[in-house]
């Protein structure tokens, strides 16, 4: 066992000191560990009696996402192999498929009971998808031979990425207090932009509108369903995820302003009135009035019944 996790501390830095070339120009490769991403955008389990998966997903794009899977034979079923599937899909449910280890769209765990395989693949960009809308990730307990008794599905979402793209492409718009287009405020920004995704379930703008009930929506839906909201600490912030703040200093925190986060400091918004929409940067004003960030996530499970 020591030998083991011996041999993973050396692959993990072996790869972490890796590089990939690319058109002449050096690319940092994350190491795959038994620790996963060190900042997914979401997780996702999956089980059947005697199978079960857990996936971590770091969206990079609308198109773009680094994967590290672990499937494992929990011991509940006798003499069946766990079976994994991941695919890419956009909004019409047009798939793509994971590539596992030997050139296969399945991975199959032999060995017995407690045993497990893991794996990772950055910056997989499935090519035929405009967007890359969510990952169905199937698991079942048996192989076709072995007969399955039981397969489970279930979708996680890449919202947040597209709702930012699509932001991004109302960029030069003009501010206006109540918009939702083709002019905007904070808010109407990030409504409209959620509520284009495909397969979005919505923002009921008629009870949610406002910066302020924005906030109050993430901090209420935070246990995981098809659409929920997590609390990021802004060292893990990733691009699109969604800054709150107030115009005042006090501890009132009523929020005034929503942003989306653009990476290196700085902020894509609906800042004011005259002011354009596009990219501002997070100067000391508003870093001094942030109040907390959140991230929207998605998942369902497949009724195969």
């Amino acid at each position: 066992m020591k030998g083991k996790h011996l041999k993973r501390r050396i692959e993990t830095l072996i790869a972490a000191c890796a590089v990939a070339i690319s058109g002449g120009v050096f690319v940092a490769v994350p190491p795959a560990s038994a620790d996963g991403l060190a900042n997914p955008s979401g997780t996702l389990t999956v089980s059947c009696p005697g199978a079960e998966a857990f996936i971590q997903v770091g969206w990079e794009g609308p198109n773009k996402v680094n994967i590290w899977w672990r499937v494992e034979d929990t011991g509940t079923a006798a003499n069946i192999s766990p079976v994994l599937r991941i695919q890419a899909h956009d909004e019409d449910h047009n798939a793509e498929p994971f590539v596992f280890p030997g050139d296969n769209a399945y991975f199959v765990l032999r060995g017995g009971n407690g045993t497990h395989q893991d794996g990772a693949k950055f910056e997989w960009n499935p090519s035929n998808l405009a967007d890359l809308n969510h990952l169905l990730v199937k698991v079942q307990n048996g192989t076709t031979e072995q007969g399955t008794s039981c397969y489970q599905e279930r979708n996680i979402f890449n919202w947040t990425r597209i709702a930012y793209r699509k932001a991004v492409d109302k960029q030069g718009a003009d501010y206006l207090l109540g918009g939702t287009g083709p002019a905007y405020d904070c808010s109407g920004l990030l409504l409209t932009s959620y509520n284009e995704v495909g397969n979005f379930p919505d923002f009921d703008t008629s009870s949610v509108r406002t910066a302020e009930q924005i906030y109050d929506w993430a901090r209420t839906h935070t246990s995981p369903a098809k659409k929920y909201a997590k609390r990021i600490p802004t060292s893990d912030l990733k691009i699109g995820d969604l800054l709150f703040y107030t115009n005042t200093v006090d501890n009132g925190r009523y929020i005034t302003h929503v942003a989306f986060w653009a990476g290196d400091d700085t902020l894509y918004d609906a800042r004011s009135p005259g002011v354009k929409v596009g990219f501002h940067a997070n100067t000391s004003w508003w870093s001094s009035r942030f109040v907390a960030a959140y991230r929207i996530l998605g998942v369902t499970t497949v009724d195969n019944g």
